[in-house]
C-alpha cells in the first residue's frame, strides 16, 4: 500500500492540470482532409479528438477534449493553407483502384513466380501451430500490409479530392482487391491460393477501416512493425539489405495501446510518451512453406515510446517531423521497446 500511495505522489507531481480537460468543438472550413485540420489543431493545443462529423464537402466538426487552455466549446477556423490537389473524384477514381492491383500482378508476374505451374493450386498453410509456415509470423504480415494498403490509400484519397464517405469505401475496395489479386496470383503458382493468408488480409483492412471512421481508436490504438537486418544470420550471410517484406527472422509484429490517448495519462510527463505493446515475432523460420525449421514462436507485452506524440510535442510546426511522426506511427524503431514477460512456444 506505501508503494501504490508512493507511485500515485509521483505521477500527481509530474502531472500538468490533469482533471483540467474541456470538451471542445472545432468546426474546419474548406479543409483538404480532417488530417489537415488535426494537424494544425495539435500544433496550436494539446487535444485529444473524440468524434468527427462532416456536415458538408465543405465544413468538418472535430469533437476533442482539450487540455489547459481555455477556449470556447465551439469555435471555427478557416483553412489558410495551399489549395489541395482535387484530381480525384468518382469518376476518375476507378483508375486508382485498377492501376494499383495492375502493378501488384506485374510484379507477382516478375518476382513472386505467378504463372509457373499448370492449374490452380490450394494451399493450407495453418496459423500459427506448430509446423506452420514461417511459425505463423506471415499471417501477421499480411494484415499488417493490408492495413497499411487501407489506411495510405484513404489518405491519399481524403487529400485529393474524394469526400470521407468515398474515400472509406474506395480504400477498403482498394486494399481487399490487392489481396484478393495476390492470393489469386499465388494460385498460379508454387505458394497456392490460401484462405488463411485472405482472412489475414482482411483483418488487415478491417482494422484500418474501423481506425480512419473513428478519430478516437486512431488515437488510442496502434499497430506497427518492427524490423532490422541481422547480417549475423546465417540466412542473411554477404546480404547487406535484406526485403524486409518476407524477412520473418527479423521482424515484430506489435498492437499498441497509446497512453497519449488516455486523459490521466496524456496529462502525466511520465506517462505520456509510452505506449503498451503486445507483440508476436517467430525465429528460426525457413522462408519457403514447404521446409519448415525448428522455430519460435514468442507472444510479449512491453513497453514502447511513442516517438509520434514525442515528435509532435517537441516540433509542432515542422514537416520533417510530422512526416517523420507518420513514419513511426506505424514502424517501430529499433531500441524504442522492451519486453517485461514473454511466452515462447517451440516446434
Amino acid at each position: 500500500m506505501k508503494m501504490l500511495y508512493l507511485l500515485s505522489l509521483l505521477l500527481a507531481f509530474f502531472s500538468h492540470s490533469a482533471f483540467a480537460w474541456e470538451e471542445v468543438e472545432f468546426i474546419g472550413k474548406n479543409y483538404p482532409s480532417e488530417k489537415a485540420f488535426s494537424r494544425e489543431l495539435k500544433s496550436s493545443y494539446d487535444l485529444i479528438e473524440s468524434d468527427l462529423v462532416f456536415s458538408s464537402d465543405h465544413e468538418i466538426r472535430l469533437k476533442t477534449i482539450v487540455l489547459g487552455v481555455p477556449v470556447p466549446t465551439v469555435r471555427e477556423l478557416e483553412y489558410s493553407g495551399k489549395k489541395s490537389n482535387n484530381f480525384l473524384n468518382d469518376s476518375t477514381i476507378k483508375y486508382v483502384n485498377y492501376g494499383v492491383p495492375l502493378f501488384f500482378a506485374a510484379y507477382g508476374i516478375l518476382f513472386w513466380d505467378w504463372g509457373t505451374v499448370n492449374g490452380f493450386r490450394m494451399r493450407d498453410e495453418g496459423w500459427f501451430g506448430r509446423n506452420t509456415y514461417a511459425g505463423g509470423a506471415d499471417k501477421f504480415a499480411h494484415m499488417y500490409s493490408h492495413f497499411v494498403i487501407n489506411r495510405a490509400s484513404y489518405d491519399f484519397y481524403r487529400s485529393n479530392g474524394l469526400s470521407h464517405e468515398s474515400a472509406l469505401k474506395n480504400s477498403f475496395i482498394l486494399a481487399s482487391t490487392v489481396g484478393l489479386l495476390i492470393e489469386v496470383g499465388d494460385g498460379i503458382s508454387h505458394y497456392g491460393f490460401a484462405v488463411n493468408d485472405l482472412i489475414s488480409d482482411m483483418a488487415g483492412v478491417g482494422l484500418g477501416y474501423l481506425l480512419n471512421s473513428h478519430p478516437y481508436l486512431d488515437e488510442l490504438i496502434g499497430f506497427q512493425l518492427y524490423w532490422w537486418n541481422n547480417t549475423k544470420d546465417p540466412e542473411h550471410k554477404g546480404k547487406k539489405f535484406n526485403d524486409p517484406v518476407d524477412d520473418y527472422n527479423n521482424q515484430k509484429y506489435i498492437f499498441n495501446i497509446r497512453f497519449a490517448a488516455i486523459p490521466f495519462l496524456r496529462s502525466n510527463y511520465l506517462t505520456r510518451y509510452l505506449n503498451f505493446d503486445l507483440g508476436m515475432y517467430s525465429r528460426g523460420t525457413n522462408a519457403t512453406a514447404d521446409s519448415p525449421q525448428n522455430s519460435t514462436r514468442t507472444l510479449y507485452v512491453g513497453f514502447s515510446l511513442n516517438l509520434t506524440q514525442a515528435l509532435q510535442d517537441l516540433f509542432p510546426d515542422s514537416d520533417y517531423a510530422y512526416y517523420g511522426s507518420r513514419v513511426t506511427k506505424y514502424y517501430q524503431p529499433r531500441g524504442t521497446g522492451v519486453a517485461f514477460d514473454k511466452w515462447t512456444d517451440r516446434d
